[in-house]
């Protein structure tokens, strides 16, 4: 694992790991939970039904990002982008989402730290 390549980031004193360590320890994690359960994922819905939700999931996804990058134009972030489409209104629901997504790996990380 990549944690191996961050020995030094134990403290000497307490012996705990540092936030390099720890960061990417939760992304291994994440993926690798992930990575554990797509194969778990099809072989209970089988062959076909799996590819099939597979094939929706990237679909949806796909064209999701297309609509964002084709409304974005040149904008450098969507938040700019949902205030010239949906007024002010729009940018602080842009903002709310952004620091909603933004504090999911935050209280992961504090739930490991403590």
């Amino acid at each position: 694992m990549l944690t191996v390549l961050f020995k030094g980031d134990v403290d000497k004193v307490t012996g705990k790991h540092g936030s390099i360590t720890t960061i990417i320890s939760v992304w291994n994690g994440m993926v690798g939970s992930g990575l554990m359960t797509i194969p778990w994922a099809f072989s209970e819905s089988g062959l076909i039904l799996g590819l099939l939700l597979s094939t929706l999931g990237f679909t949806i996804s796909f064209t999701t990002q297309y609509f964002c990058f084709k409304a974005a134009g040149d904008d450098l972030d969507f938040t700019s982008t949902m205030e010239k489409h949906f007024g002010r209104r729009g940018w602080k629901f842009g903002m709310f989402v952004f620091i909603g997504f933004f504090f999911v790996p935050v209280i992961v990380f504090m739930q490991l730290l403590s």
